[in-house]
């Protein structure tokens, strides 16, 4: 068998949280959706088949994300987030 290697550009994909679930006391669910942004600032989704992807924060993420004053959002409080918030455990 031939192989070939071949180098293509990057692309860039934007990631839409589409649904987001608290089990409170427990963990969060985040359902993302993979697509581009369009000329008019518009989320398109992508055409690719296949379920989106799953992201699930628990155990020690789950006590940093309800924590007061992470290190990456020094003035929240306590108990709380915001979905900006939940970035921080997709990208790891």
């Amino acid at each position: 068998m031939a192989l070939r290697e071949i180098t293509t550009p990057a692309t860039t994909t934007t990631l839409m949280m589409a649904s987001v679930t608290h089990n409170a006391g427990e963990s969060v669910l985040i359902m993302l959706r993979a697509g581009s942004v369009n000329e008019d600032g518009i989320f398109v989704p992508s055409t690719s088949p296949g379920p989106p992807m799953m992201c699930c924060v628990d155990d020690a993420n789950y006590v940093e994300l309800m924590s007061a004053s992470p290190s990456w959002a020094p003035n929240k409080p306590a108990g709380t987030f915001r979905e900006e918030d939940l970035w921080q455990f997709v990208a790891r």
